[in-house]
């Protein structure tokens, strides 16, 4: 699949991720043991983010939420099991929102370049504010607070406005989703990336905005990943201002 995925109907590739995940949602781990294994091997590997997320995307809604057909015990055991993965999972999807924002600030990257935290001259800038004190977004209720400091520093929520409606990865994911709310797969022709790295920015934002009502987040969420969160969507709406 991971090789044909491209040619293949976007209905086709849906069906066939559908029914990966569901096998796993009886067979992961005790015979599908490399079910998890092969959705982050896809999202690290280059060609085939797009298949990963959207495996991981639809892995999080079928198996953290999954339907009251599956017994409470493996509910529990599916829930615990995602949980060990979110660390690796967080990993992943910042390192490939961090790849598309330097391809979309590399030279003949096409669109309108991404801000950078330095001016033309040199000298260092301060970076955009958050989008959650825009009036898209509210007026910045739900204080993100540090729990410790430092470029490596775990955060602390209260009443994260990234799970609230309207919330940052929702607004972020909406503005490179094409106009009229279509899937991520029908990239606008005018949009500040590429077709196929706004696919994948589209993607991981989504699969954030979805991990993010069930994982915890207060041990999982670096500012890392919130940093790269914020300059997508500063930047996105930059370009549709």
């Amino acid at each position: 699949m991971s090789e044909h995925h491209r040619a293949a109907p976007p209905y086709i590739k849906n069906k066939l991720v559908k029914l990966i995940v569901d096998i796993a949602r009886t067979d992961w781990p005790h015979f599908f043991h490399d079910f998890y294994v092969n959705i982050l091997d896809m999202i690290r590997s280059k060609g085939t983010e797009a298949l990963g997320l959207t495996m991981l995307l639809i892995a999080s809604e079928e198996l953290a939420t999954p339907r009251e057909d599956v017994a409470t015990q493996r509910r529990e055991e599916l829930t615990k099991l995602l949980g060990q993965e979110v660390p690796q999972t967080m990993a992943a999807i910042t390192e490939v929102l961090e790849q598309v924002n330097q391809r979309r600030r590399s030279p003949g990257a096409g669109g309108a370049s991404v801000t950078s935290t330095s001016s033309s001259s040199g000298e260092a800038t301060t970076p955009p504010p958050s989008p959650l004190q825009s009036a898209d977004l509210g007026d910045g209720d739900g204080v993100v607070a540090s729990a410790g400091g430092g470029a490596g520093s775990k955060l602390a929520f209260t009443a994260s406005p990234l799970q609230q409606d309207g919330s940052l990865l929702q607004f972020a994911s909406r503005k490179l989703l094409s106009d009229g709310g279509t899937r991520p797969t029908a990239a606008r022709s005018d949009s500040p990336l590429g077709p196929d790295a706004e696919e994948v920015a589209a993607l991981a934002l989504r699969c954030l905005a979805h991990m993010f009502t069930w994982m915890q987040l207060t041990s999982n969420v670096s500012s890392r990943l919130l940093s790269i969160v914020f300059q997508f969507a500063t930047q996105v709406r930059t370009h549709k201002c």
